[in-house]
């Protein structure tokens, strides 16, 4: 887990029954899943500490291709989250493509960081960050359907 957005936004992998202490020590209140049912289960502990938000968006990995609708119902769940408060812990299985592709797409709508700024500042606090480029094009695509293509 690493933060994005300090005591705000974190970023990481799939949680292991191993990681309920961190996330609770970090006073994560919501848990936004990026995965399918398919993909791994959640530590029953997950269910009843946290708010589990279930999300699917498709990896390098499958057939169905990230969509902007897909990307753009992900970052507004974690904008409503982050709006009312709460600390928002966003995953995918490994970690790598998913839950780093919406906190850059979250970064640069709603805290003006350009694509290149957004990514250079995940990889900074969360090395693993690798969105691919079919990817980035979707966040592209994201800010200018939001009028932001200053920002893409």
């Amino acid at each position: 887990m690493a933060w994005v957005i300090p005591q705000s936004l974190a970023v990481g992998r799939l949680p292991q029954s191993s990681d309920i202490p961190l996330l609770l020590g970090q006073n994560i209140q919501v848990i936004v899943s990026l995965c399918s049912p398919k993909e791994g289960s959640f530590p029953p502990a997950l269910l009843t500490d946290f708010e589990q938000i279930q999300q699917t968006l498709p990896d390098q990995r499958h057939q169905q291709e990230l969509t902007l609708d897909l990307l753009a119902a992900a970052v507004a769940t974690v904008a409503d989250h982050l709006e009312r408060g709460q600390r928002v812990y966003v995953h995918c299985l490994a970690g790598l493509e998913r839950s780093p592709t919406v906190c850059l797409a979250y970064l640069c709508r709603y805290k003006g960081l350009a694509v290149w700024e957004a990514l250079q500042l995940l990889k900074q606090v969360y090395p693993a960050s690798a969105p691919t480029a079919d990817q980035l094009q979707v966040v592209q695509a994201y800010l200018r359907s939001a009028n932001l293509s200053s920002l893409a």
